[in-house]
């Protein structure tokens, strides 16, 4: 099984624990013998945090016609290659990254990265219903992603009967001054991008006289963020980073996790984890066959359940989760525990 992920470069932090998730996976499956007779593999290529390497190494891999891709990044690897991945034929799951906001997931691809459309539901519902807030400033980073990411904020908006008074564009590395003007006279800022942008723009905005609060994608969850201002919140299923220890199989996965690196998983481990495991019973399911027999195994799940949330897929449902299953979370400063904070009561079970 093909991984394309940043194992050096700006990501490769956020990036491991994906990897570590994936790793422990790969072995419970094999000695288990879940995935079938034959023992399965991931064989990780380095796209060193740039798109353009991502998509180049992931045409490469393709040329190997592996059993199953995973690609830990944005969409836009993905899409441009939508021709390529059709005649392959098998399955290829996107972690982190959205093609379901911007409408481009289809037969071969399956997500389990939460759609930028449901965090930016989950964020405009707490700021304009639960916190009250008026004056909400919206910014969202400059990129292929930007389109869709924009669309979502509008229409969340409209939802909540809301209107922003603004929406700005953060240009990677550019400058803030324009933004941090609009900033000082808002009661929340609500921020769609990169891990390295919502740092430094976090640190921009604690820096002003009446720092409004900041409400930001899942990406502010990740380990490569670490400038959180207090009040800070982020997006990601209930289940984050194994916090929800009253489910069991929650605990269970921490507990098996941290005997297997030695640490407890404070970042993506999960969705890694799980991306894995549905493969694996994927191919349990087909025979061992890759192809579209594991196509339509994966597209059969009508739940899955491993470390985190049931996993549903479908003819017509390609996204691992389901908008329910979404909360804020308070983001910690380094070396505080996280705390949950979440917009709804989430379902247990």
């Amino acid at each position: 099984m093909a991984v394309v992920a940043s194992v050096t470069g700006p990501t490769s932090v956020t990036d491991a624990t994906y990897l570590d998730g994936m790793r422990l996976a790969e072995a419970e499956v094999n000695g288990a013998g879940v995935g079938g007779e034959r023992p399965i593999r991931l064989e990780v290529v380095d796209d060193r945090g740039d798109t353009a390497l991502g998509g180049t190494l992931l045409e490469a891999a393709l040329e190997d016609r592996p059993v199953a891709t995973f690609v830990i990044g944005p969409g836009s690897v993905v899409s441009p290659r939508r021709s390529l991945i059709e005649e392959v034929g098998s399955p290829l799951l996107l972690l982190s990254g959205d093609l379901y906001t911007s409408r481009a997931l289809f037969r071969q691809t399956f997500q389990t990265g939460v759609p930028w459309r449901w965090q930016a539901a989950v964020i405009m519902r707490s700021l304009t219903v639960d916190r009250r807030h008026t004056r909400v400033l919206a910014v969202t980073e400059a990129g292929p992603q930007e389109r869709s990411v924009r669309e979502a904020i509008e229409a969340s908006s409209l939802e909540e009967g809301t209107n922003l008074s603004t929406t700005l564009t953060l240009v990677p590395g550019g400058e803030l001054a324009a933004i941090l003007r609009h900033a000082a006279e808002a009661e929340a800022v609500a921020f769609f991008g990169s891990a390295a942008e919502t740092a430094r723009l976090s640190e921009a905005l604690g820096a002003l006289p009446d720092r409004p609060q900041l409400a930001a994608s899942s990406e502010a969850l990740s380990p490569d963020f670490s400038a959180a201002a207090p009040g800070t919140v982020a997006t990601y299923p209930y289940t984050w980073a194994g916090w929800a220890d009253p489910i069991p199989r929650v605990g269970e996965f921490r507990a098996r996790f941290e005997e297997a690196l030695g640490r407890q998983p404070a970042g993506f481990e999960q969705e890694g984890y799980d991306a894995v495991r549905l493969v694996a019973d994927g191919l349990a399911r087909s025979g061992g066959e890759g192809g579209d027999a594991l196509v339509r195994a994966l597209q059969g799940f009508r739940e899955r359940v491993y470390s985190s949330l049931p996993v549903r897929f479908g003819p017509d449902d390609r996204t691992a989760i389901d908008d329910g299953q979404l909360g804020l979370f308070a983001v910690p400063a380094p070396d505080e525990a996280p705390e949950p904070w979440f917009t709804e009561a989430p379902r247990w079970r």
